[in-house]
């Protein structure tokens, strides 16, 4: 059983001249080698085509029906459907509030050493195959083979598929991407190999795990007690459920549902030790801070 911490549109007219861009082959390099340039393979051609049919006729012959004397007339093959632009869907993945997951959980009190600041904060960014190589060519840069893992003093942060085994990534410049697939199933690992109790705030796609609302330090979170590790299998919906966390379309994640998709993308955790329990051994920044500046005279 987990344990949750608590405080103490546009018409495109009708043109006679056409012009199209066809693509050619793009084959990409795969992960982990350099990237030569920002060709892409695309090749353009021209077609042009007329489709005014002047009256071969006389200009003083009987004008033909639909059209006006001396003008080209028309018949209904020259007149195709109007275009109308719409904005194309943002490619890339993004995260889904997915079915019921069943996951308990318990409430107890936890006090933070700094109630603020974070000892550590993992930071995995995530994406496609090809938005990734995307996010290689723009920092003109190389992408890396890795794991989705984040190790740091003892603690460790991974993106789990639904065996449970990590997740591939790519280490680009001095970001981690994971590499995910649509409709795949996911979870966030936290692992803790010291001898001190942490609460970890964890968000997907700039949204509280517990909430759902958007992600701060300040947001209460699990407990991973020492030489433990705790699984997040999604946006907990109460104390039994959660709601799977699944790659999907950036339309159909979460946060944009929510109204707010400029997060996706982007899975972080934050890890605050537990203060000492006795109170000769420590005391909140606060707490001294207070009594440093209390005056003996405060209605003077």
């Amino acid at each position: 059983m987990r344990r949750l911490a608590i405080f103490g549109l546009v018409l495109l007219p009708l043109t006679l001249t056409l012009a199209c861009a066809k693509k050619g082959s793009h084959s990409p390099d795969a992960l982990g080698t350099a990237w030569g340039g920002d060709s892409h393979g695309w090749s353009e051609s021209a077609e042009s085509s007329s489709s005014a049919k002047r009256d071969a006729a006389p200009r003083s012959a009987p004008t033909p029906s639909g059209g006006f004397e001396g003008e080209a007339a028309w018949d209904d093959a020259d007149f195709g459907a109007d275009r109308m632009a719409v904005e194309e869907s943002r490619p890339g993945l993004g995260t889904a509030y997915g079915e019921s997951r069943r996951s308990s959980v318990e409430t107890v009190g936890f006090r933070r050493a700094d109630s603020s600041t974070p000892d550590v904060v993992f930071t995995v960014r995530y994406d496609d195959v090809d938005g990734v190589r995307s996010a290689a060519r723009s920092k003109r840069t190389r992408a890396w083979s890795d794991d989705a893992l984040q190790q740091h003093a003892g603690l460790s942060f991974a993106l789990l598929d639904e065996r449970g085994n990590i997740l591939p990534a790519a280490a680009v410049g001095s970001e981690l991407w994971a590499v995910g697939e649509p409709d795949a199933r996911y979870s966030l690992a936290i692992a803790n190999d010291t001898s001190s109790a942490f609460e970890v705030v964890a968000s997907v796609d700039g949204l509280d795990v517990i909430d759902g609302r958007p992600a701060s330090f300040s947001k209460r979170g699990y407990i991973v007690d020492p030489f433990s590790s705790v699984v997040i299998d999604g946006w907990r919906t109460s104390e039994e459920t959660v709601a799977a966390f699944r790659f999907s379309s950036i339309e159909d994640s979460y946060a944009e549902r929510m109204g707010d998709g400029r997060y996706v993308g982007v899975i972080g955790a934050a890890l605050f030790r537990q203060a000492p329990t006795a109170w000769d051994e420590w005391r909140p920044h606060e707490e001294t801070w207070r009594r440093d500046t209390a005056n003996p005279f405060p209605g003077r």
